[in-house]
């Protein structure tokens, strides 16, 4: 059990902290890969944290076994739905996965669409770059051997449902992490 620090703004950078309590102390991870070995470190994180921006607090969610699978990276994998208006009926406009891959000095990601089945698509390799078509094209792969993306009703369920009380608004996105227990 942890929790989980970042900017509201959610930029790219250094001031994502991860903390976990063991034994009444209190350690953590920064996203650029500093670990921070006790409290002071971690109050140190946040003071400077603050200094840039609000920020949020959130517990820090570990991903389903089977997502697991597609990353060494210990970071949350992101599977963003996007519903939208149409015609007076709700839909999904569009969904796809974000999965975290540690580079050499940095976090990147590779994504996948995702089909209205919830099956792991791919995108035309001629719009990516070779390195980003080999990368999602290696996680396409992995991804096969888990099948259907885990409850994948499920998210499509709620993400219609949040959206429903905001008529006035044409799309949103909804960010989710599937865990063992639901998204």
């Amino acid at each position: 059990m942890g929790n989980f620090f970042k900017d509201t703004q959610w930029q790219p950078g250094y001031w994502r902290v991860r903390c976990n309590s063991k034994k009444w102390s209190i350690a953590g991870k920064t996203f650029a890969g500093e670990l921070l070995s006790d409290s002071n470190a971690v109050e140190h994180a946040w003071q400077q944290l603050l200094q840039l921006d609000d920020a949020l607090i959130q517990p820090l969610l570990t991903n389903h076994p089977a997502l697991q699978t597609l990353t060494p990276a210990d970071e949350a994998i992101t599977v963003r739905v996007i519903t939208q208006w149409h015609e007076q009926q709700l839909r999904v406009f569009t969904a796809f996965i974000e999965v975290p891959f540690q580079d050499i000095q940095r976090t990147v990601y590779s994504v996948l669409p995702i089909t209205s089945a919830g099956d792991f698509a791919r995108y035309p390799a001629e719009i990516l770059d070779e390195q980003v078509a080999q990368r999602a094209n290696t996680l396409w792969q992995q991804a096969q051997a888990i099948g259907l993306l885990p409850f994948w009703s499920q998210l499509i369920e709620q993400s219609i449902k949040a959206h429903q009380p905001f008529s006035d608004v044409k799309a949103i996105a909804w960010d989710w992490v599937v865990t063992a227990t639901g998204a």
